[in-house]
């Protein structure tokens, strides 16, 4: 991904679900999705979004953090529906509390980082979680094949780890609504069009992009600095408010009837056929 001779990786038995790399010469951690057996937020991987940001935060000096995934045509299919449906069936409302309250933390923590730009270079499919994770950094970077958008609806449910939160504060409420109602796939075109992408640039243009943005913010990077302090101190996002609305989620999932769980079930099929295509 990046060719200075200073370009080190993390150790690889801390991370199986990700791969990290640290640019040292131009402040910028690099925070990839292997995507390989699946492209979902199952609990090893939340474990490592939680380790990765703290190491992030404790160790390394860096400016920028960038979030991307391996598997080119798949960005993040977002939750994980085979554990929904086990934990649903189950009616376990601690463990899937925990696990929304895990998503949370990985996708908010993403929007706290300390002196820090979160940029999302999208590649591919953006759903859910992913889009949601996406939304949180300060800056999207989308190849012009990337698609976005929120399947929840198709089985009777809602994103509830941050979609409204986030998307409300880069567009108008009636049309983040819109967006989440219509279950639709968005194209990376739509979505800049709408000013929720920031950056679109052509198929495997994605990583340049993030390097000329970097350069172009610390060329700028007074100006960035202090216009996203106002951005943030105008328009905070609340962490309490992400918890009320996932627990909304949490009682409307644990309503789902057994037709909805069928339909839960064939999505998550389908979108395994995703990363095998």
């Amino acid at each position: 991904m990046i060719t200075q001779h200073n370009v080190i990786n993390e150790p690889v038995s801390e991370y199986s679900q990700l791969t990290i790399t640290l640019d040292d010469v131009n402040n910028v951690t690099w925070c990839a999705f292997k995507n390989r057996q699946q492209a979902c937020f199952t609990q090893a991987l939340l474990d490592e979004l939680s380790i990765s940001q703290d190491n992030f935060t404790n160790n390394h000096n860096h400016n920028f953090f960038v979030i991307s995934s391996e598997n080119q045509s798949v960005f993040s299919l977002g939750g994980d529906l085979v554990l929904f449906k086990n934990l649903i069936l189950q009616q376990n409302r601690k463990s899937l509390y925990q696990y929304m309250k895990q998503c949370i933390d990985a996708i908010y923590g993403l929007s706290i980082m300390p002196a820090c730009e979160g940029i999302a270079l999208v590649q591919g499919t953006a759903f859910g979680g992913g889009f949601e994770t996406a939304l949180a950094c300060d800056t999207i970077i989308a190849e012009e094949c990337a698609t976005f958008g929120f399947p929840d609806r198709l089985f009777n449910s809602f994103p509830g780890m941050g979609a409204y939160s986030y998307l409300s504060r880069k567009i108008n409420p009636s049309m983040a609504q819109k967006i989440i109602r219509s279950a639709r796939t968005y194209t990376a075109k739509e979505l800049y069009d709408m000013g929720i992408v920031d950056k679109l640039v052509p198929a495997g243009e994605g990583v340049k992009a993030v390097n000329d943005h970097i350069a172009n913010y610390n060329r700028y990077s007074n100006s960035y600095d202090a216009l996203k302090q106002i951005f943030q101190a105008a328009n905070p996002v609340d962490y309490n408010e992400l918890l009320r609305i996932g627990e909304l989620w949490v009682n409307t999932v644990l309503r789902l009837s057994e037709k909805d769980l069928a339909l839960m079930e064939r999505l998550a099929a389908s979108q395994n056929s995703l990363l095998n295509h």
